[in-house]
């Protein structure tokens, strides 16, 4: 409340899904952020950033056998027919 009136705002503290390919480029926002919190110099990095980076994101399944887990039993999606 501010003077009788609610005031709304968002607050969405999270980054973006493309943060790993800021943080390969060279700008790593979250160490910079808890150096920061943490009373540490956090100097500027202007100019030093890497450019022409692409990024490609992907989503995979792992199928695992009840028993025993082990890593020769786990199972890629993509294999089609549940080859290991």
């Amino acid at each position: 409340m501010v003077d009788g009136s609610p005031k709304v705002f968002e607050s969405n503290p999270r980054f973006s899904g493309g943060m790993p390919l800021t943080i390969a480029a060279g700008a790593d926002f979250p160490a910079k952020l808890v150096d920061s919190a943490l009373g540490r110099h956090v100097a500027p990095a202007i100019g030093s950033f890497r450019g022409g980076l692409w990024m490609s994101s992907f989503d995979a399944s792992l199928f695992l056998e009840p028993a025993p887990m082990a890593l020769e039993h786990c199972v890629h999606s993509e294999a089609g027919k549940g080859k290991p």
